[in-house]
């Protein structure tokens, strides 16, 4: 558990800020799927898992002074010793090319760490502050250029989500807006540890730009600044007539190497993103034909 707990922590930290740029601001998101959405369908083998993947609740200024400026809140459904989060998430970053240092600091009463990643050849900063509470853990992060705003970094360290179903309701600090979020439609797993499949679902946005976005490249490090990160972005191709995309990537860190392969379509009204993640030496090829297979409405 803690080492699939640890995987997911730091794949959100690429995927997810790419999630919230590929969507525009608008209002929070309701949480329950259009009932028109379609369901995709695993291959033999997985099964529905017992707790819905969270993602991460991201606000953004409205008129942004950096590329990829977010404020994001991620809960992970597992409890974790918050003074093995620095020693396990310091070395991954340092790999990248950043300086990292950490500190305990208490939020909501109770110890947490603060990790502070620099990257010198972009200027981007990212504070992610690691708490735990009620068997619920979130990673709390800020990530911006060498200038500070500083009502959005109070507003970081002020921030005590009481359950994971509260974190919307937090107020942002003045100028900045929830993004249109995807939300989690459904997700699987296997036998294997560190397997899962996930749907997510959100707003119509343009196939091609959604995918790109959400590599998250844009607001980090150029690859050959991240040794431990290789990202392949394949040729578009069509889903049932939608144009698509499909991007796989390895992130690797010390001991822990993952695999991920990502679809992403738009429909008229919305959009589509299959996500498959393995800690296996290479992609189950039942999966990624169920993936392509995949035809939205």
């Amino acid at each position: 558990m803690m080492r699939w707990a640890l995987a997911a922590v730091f794949v959100s930290a690429f995927v997810s800020p790419g999630i919230a740029a590929a969507q525009q601001p608008t209002s929070a998101p309701s949480g329950a799927p259009p009932s028109q959405a379609t369901l995709f369908t695993p291959p033999p083998g997985w099964i529905a898992s017992p707790q819905r993947m969270q993602l991460p609740t991201t606000w953004r200024p409205d008129a942004p002074a950096a590329l990829g400026e977010t404020i994001s809140i991620m809960p992970f459904p597992v409890s974790v010793v918050m003074s093995s989060i620095a020693d396990t998430m310091t070395q991954p970053f340092r790999n990248m090319g950043a300086s990292v240092s950490t500190s305990q600091v208490t939020r909501c009463g109770a110890p947490a760490t603060l990790l502070v990643a620099k990257f010198p050849n972009s200027s981007k900063i990212i504070e992610t502050t690691f708490e735990s509470s009620n068997g619920t853990m979130y990673a709390v992060s800020y990530a911006h250029a060498a200038v500070v705003d500083a009502a959005a970094e109070a507003f970081v360290r002020a921030a005590c989500p009481a359950s994971p179903d509260r974190i919307a309701a937090l107020s942002p600090p003045a100028g900045w807006s929830v993004a249109a979020g995807m939300h989690a439609l459904g997700s699987w797993q296997n036998a294997n540890v560190g397997d899962s499949l996930t749907e997510m679902i959100g707003p119509a946005t343009p196939a091609l730009d959604a995918a790109r976005s959400a590599q998250a490249l844009s607001s980090m490090p150029s690859t050959p600044n991240m040794p431990h990160m290789v990202i392949t972005q394949k040729p578009g191709f069509l889903l049932c007539g939608h144009a698509a995309i499909e991007s796989t990537g390895t992130l690797s860190a010390s001991a822990l190497r993952v695999q991920m392969d990502i679809v992403t379509t738009s429909t008229r009204d919305r959009s589509y993103m299959l996500t498959y993640t393995t800690l296996q030496t290479a992609f189950d090829p039942t999966v990624v034909a169920a993936m392509h297979a995949f035809c939205p409405t």
